[in-house]
């Protein structure tokens, strides 16, 4: 999921326009850091760091999760070969399990068991907290992007 930063004016794409818009970029990327570095250090005063790490998947994303036939290779939870005929789950991140298995994971944590890919959460706190840290992914892969177009 990509985000596109788009400034009002001309659509001409002159240099000052491209200019306004990485200072613009910029500027948001720095916001979206400070915000983060805010939150983490209120997190650490409270004592909460580390805390939010066992919360489950929210229904809505377990039920919306696609099933697949197994292409082979094992499941990452009970490490058994994916056999043909049996239930498979596809997660976001293209990692493939059995049902039987990601389902009580997902009931604990709302993490991939490969690549701790996080889905979204019923817990309001945790949630915006993912969000933060996607938006600040972006942010940073956006300013990295504008630095190697220089």
């Amino acid at each position: 999921m990509g985000v596109r930063l788009r400034l009002a004016g001309r659509n001409g794409g002159g240099r000052a326009e491209r200019a306004a818009r990485r200072r613009w970029a910029v500027a948001v990327g720095r916001h979206v850091d400070l915000v983060a570095r805010c939150r983490r250090l209120v997190s650490a005063v409270s004592g909460k760091v580390g805390s939010e790490a066992a919360v489950a998947a929210s229904a809505a994303a377990v039920v919306s999760l696609p099933s697949v036939e197994p292409g082979g290779g094992g499941c990452a939870v009970c490490g058994e070969e994916m056999a043909e005929g049996r239930d498979a789950c596809e997660l976001p991140c293209r990692h493939v399990f059995h049902w039987g298995c990601i389902l009580p994971w997902l009931r604990e944590r709302n993490t991939c068991p490969c690549c701790r890919f996080e889905l979204p959460t019923d817990d309001v706190l945790c949630e915006v907290d993912r969000l933060w840290r996607l938006l600040a992914a972006t942010a940073a892969a956006a300013r990295g992007a504008d630095l190697r177009h220089r």
